[in-house]
């Protein structure tokens, strides 16, 4: 190994003299077996945390720079840890802040500097090159983040009872934001953007009597994935509501209460109540005759 004795950029912890710093991470732990991948930077070694190998396929280290004053890392990858990483293609890596693409940002660079001869780095392994001048506490990572997989929508689907339903979808790893879309046919009804839960709830009712359809997609740094399969779903009315009425009907008299008939329309038993004394006096006493 060859290091080189500098004087680190302005971070956190201040304006300190020449100096030169190694970690060396002697863990046993699979998770963090970097198979002699190294980070060199040119900030002090006090404002730099341990490489971390993140769950979506990302290596890097956390810093603590100052604001407005710019320092590079280096990242030199041996091609066994970027084939664990699911890089096929070295050119394709890509740097990363706070896990958004370097690509994106105004504060930061990137560049592929080629594979190593021996000279300068290990033979046959990758450098990568990320400088940045927005600090705070920031996440300098490497790789190359896929865009989302599939999204899966729940529902709604079949016969609903509300024209303003939740459209509901099941959690994708990598995904930052959703975005659904409902449909009548080919005419797009409505959108919605940026979701960051799992769930949107319609923003205005939905047309009756029609079948609709809906579709979800999941999107991140490295861009959108693919929709949902299409779920179909139409607004149907409760058997009740079907009929005219919002509830069963009460409990009705067996005899009409103005004349000794039995009525077709079975009145209720509230206008039996209704007669005079007599009236009811003989109604009950056609019911207790004739049950």
């Amino acid at each position: 190994m060859r290091a080189t004795v500098t004087d680190p950029v302005l971070s956190e912890s201040g304006n300190v003299g020449a100096a030169f710093g190694l970690i060396v991470d002697c863990s046993s732990l699979v998770a963090r077996d970097f198979q002699g991948s190294m980070f060199v930077t040119n900030m002090h070694w006090l404002d730099i945390d341990p490489p971390t190998f993140t769950a979506t396929g990302l290596a890097g280290l956390s810093a603590h720079g100052s604001n407005g004053v710019e320092a590079t890392f280096d990242g030199i990858f041996a091609p066994a840890f970027l084939a664990d990483m699911g890089i096929a293609d070295p050119n394709l890596v890509q740097g990363y802040v706070d896990v958004n693409a370097v690509t994106g940002l105004s504060s930061a660079t990137f560049a592929v500097l080629g594979v190593g001869n021996g000279s300068q780095w290990p033979l046959g392994s990758w450098k990568y090159r990320l400088a940045n001048s927005a600090w705070s506490t920031r996440d300098i990572m490497f790789g190359r983040l896929a865009k989302p997989a599939k999204a899966v929508g729940v529902s709604p689907k079949g016969t609903i009872s509300t024209t303003r339903p939740t459209f509901k979808w099941k959690k994708l790893g990598s995904a930052t934001a959703y975005e659904v879309r409902v449909y009548k046919g080919t005419t797009l009804l409505l959108k919605k953007t940026g979701a960051t839960t799992l769930s949107w709830k319609a923003s205005k009712a939905l047309p009756r009597k029609v079948y609709l359809t809906w579709k979800v997609r999941g999107s991140s740094s490295a861009g959108a994935g693919s929709f949902s399969t299409a779920l179909k779903f139409k607004f149907g009315l409760s058997c009740h509501r079907a009929r005219g009425r919002s509830r069963p009907r009460a409990p009705t008299a067996r005899w009409c209460c103005r004349c000794p008939r039995l009525c077709a329309r079975r009145s209720a038993s509230a206008l039996l109540c209704a007669l005079p004394a007599g009236g009811r006096r003989w109604a009950a006493d056609r019911r207790a005759r004739w049950p």
